[in-house]
């Protein structure tokens, strides 16, 4: 192998020390900023969060596990393309249980909702920052190195103007990372409510009908209005949120099923973990997933039971007699437009009554879409699923002035 060889001069020992010192400025200079860059990586971050999980073995066990978890959501959001990153979608980080650590922070964070709150706040101003007892390791910033008088140099040689040569690599758009099915059922189980529909029966106010919705912003749901149409009172349930109360604000269907069937219910009494983002595309072939109530847990889940006897008894059931929503995935199948002139997506999860009102949302947790209805033809046992596009509620909402969140970025289905 050759090499290309640099021949040296004696010169005076003074002269040598000078050029060390000046070819060290000029390398430090040129990797300072490399330096300070790789610093304020994901590492440092990943080494904050291994500090929280390790106070929580000595004392606060939720509590540090909670600030852990704050700590790991902004390593997947600001830092999704890392190997970090990567590890923790695939819960393979440093030996640590994140699923039992987030379980056991929620937990800490439904107990102590005002701390957790502060904690957030104190956490998104002061970019990260942690109490006394959580500081995370400090950066060490290279010291500035005293400026050393250089030697003139000889004058340069006016060299002819070159045109510079376009970058020919294409930019594409910002793109958010696809989450693992975990993860998506997660952000659905956070923002995703059990709608019950109260209606008089032989003089007595009873359940009379359920359906599904999700939180579209801190205090508003979004259903199907065949759902809530005739409600009397709407009943609000979640196993993570725990019990609210409904009143009907905006219907998009009329009577006789013209228009979006989607409707706004305005929550009170119950609050969302997390909003879900409409998406900003939507196409045939995506990864989809529901998650909401199907009417098969009347029969199946007694923790149903338990708790239509609590309403209809007027006892206040608590979080645990509500059952968890039920999950499907699957796919888009096509996109169109409807007999009445709506745009639809047909997809492929699971369905039955009692998933009207539910998200249809893609691997990244953006609404593509509301599901409104599943056809079952006898003759051959087939299915077919719709929902409304989320280009076709977005119009909705924006028509009747409901604040709500878009996706920040297309979503990577990797």
């Amino acid at each position: 192998m050759t090499g290309y060889k640099i021949s040296c001069k004696k010169r005076p020992a003074f002269a040598t020390g000078l050029f060390a010192i000046a070819l060290a400025g000029f390398l430090l200079s040129g990797l300072s900023s490399e330096y300070a860059e790789a610093k304020t990586s994901d590492s440092v971050l990943a080494a904050t969060a291994m500090e929280h999980y390790k106070n929580a073995e000595k004392r606060r066990k939720g509590e540090n596990f909670f600030r852990m978890t704050l700590v790991v959501d902004q390593i997947l959001a600001n830092h999704p393309k890392s190997i970090t990153a990567l590890r923790l979608r695939k819960n393979k980080f440093k030996g640590v249980d994140l699923e039992e650590v987030r379980e056991i922070a929620d937990e800490w964070a439904d107990d102590n909702p005002s701390k957790a709150k502060k904690i957030k706040a104190a956490f998104t101003s002061g970019g990260g920052a942690v109490d006394e007892d959580n500081k995370a390791p400090k950066e060490r910033k290279p010291s500035p190195k005293p400026k050393k008088a250089e030697p003139a140099a000889p004058a340069a040689k006016e060299e002819p103007v070159v045109a510079k040569k376009p970058d020919l690599q294409p930019v594409g758009p910002e793109r958010t990372v696809k989450y693992t099915q975990k993860d998506v059922i997660r952000m659905l189980k956070d923002s995703t409510v059990l709608i019950l529909v109260m209606k008089t029966n032989k003089g007595k106010l009873q359940v009379s009908s359920m359906g599904s919705g999700f939180f579209i912003n801190d205090s508003q749901i979004m259903t199907n209005a065949h759902v809530v149409r005739g409600a009397e009172q709407i009943v609000l349930a979640s196993r993570k949120m725990g019990i609210g109360v409904g009143t009907v604000y905006r219907v998009g269907m009329t009577s006789k099923g013209l228009g979006v069937d989607a409707a706004i219910i305005n929550a009170t009494g119950i609050k969302p973990l997390k909003t879900l983002p409409f998406a900003r595309s939507v196409i045939e072939g995506d990864n989809v997933a529901i998650g909401g109530f199907p009417g098969i847990i009347r029969n199946t889940d007694r923790t149903f039971a338990r708790l239509l006897h609590f309403i209809d008894e007027r006892v206040v059931p608590s979080k645990e007699d509500v059952p968890s929503p039920r999950f499907s995935f699957g796919a888009i199948e096509g996109i169109f437009i409807n007999q009445k002139g709506n745009e639809d997506i047909q997809h492929g999860v699971e369905t039955t009554g009692g998933n009207s009102g539910s998200p249809i949302v893609n691997s990244c947790g953006h609404v593509v879409g509301l599901h409104y209805s599943g056809v079952s033809l006898k003759r051959d046992n087939s299915k077919f699923n719709y929902a409304h596009s989320h280009r076709e509620v977005e119009k909705f909402l924006k028509n009747n002035r409901v604040p709500y969140e878009r996706a920040q970025a297309e979503c990577d289905q990797g």
